[in-house]
């Protein structure tokens, strides 16, 4: 494992039980360990190595797209898009458990709806004149968004197909709706 990984571990570790201004560089760096001097050589402050991490995981949540729409974004398959995404989110749980759960980071989440509207605007080019477009893709992302969360909070009460089947009628609606407009 890499250094910078290691500082992020450990980072991650620390933020699923303190607040951000209660960890420590000092003891980030003691308990990872490396010295303070090559915390900074990554990092001016904690703030930003939060950022990284969450950039991280935008990043990797786009991964997916990529590697689900081979044929591109408007002939993919979004049921296989979706339950790669609970997949990615299984494999970084405590990342994403921390971000949207035990500190629920604003930050993260306009990234990550963003991230969303982004790709739904790739899918739905024609959608982007619609009237009242930007108002109607911040609700459709944020009840994306909202469904992982419950989701995580109540992991053994739900079913991953009955999620990605409501998501999946959510979003048809949706378009249904923008092309009425």
């Amino acid at each position: 494992m890499g250094t910078k990984t290691a500082i992020k571990k450990e980072f991650m570790k620390e933020y699923a039980h303190k607040s951000l201004e209660s960890i420590t560089i000092k003891e980030l760096c003691f308990n990872t360990p490396v010295a303070r001097t090559t915390f900074y050589n990554y990092y001016h402050n904690m703030d930003e190595l939060k950022a990284e991490i969450e950039d991280d995981l935008i990043k990797d949540l786009r991964h997916v797209i990529e590697q689900v729409s081979d044929q591109g974004i408007k002939k993919m398959d979004f049921e296989v898009f979706l339950h790669a995404t609970f997949t990615l989110i299984l494999e970084h749980w405590s990342y994403f458990y921390a971000f949207l759960i035990l500190q629920p980071n604003m930050r993260f989440e306009e990234k990550w709806k963003e991230a969303i509207k982004v790709h739904f605007s790739m899918r739905y080019p024609e959608a982007i004149h619609a009237p009242n477009y930007e108002l109607m893709t911040e609700m459709m992302a944020s009840a994306v968004l909202g469904g992982y969360r419950y989701w995580m909070k109540h992991i053994e009460d739900v079913n991953e197909n009955e999620f990605v089947r409501m998501v999946n009628e959510m979003l048809n609606d949706f378009v249904e709706k923008l092309k009425k407009s």
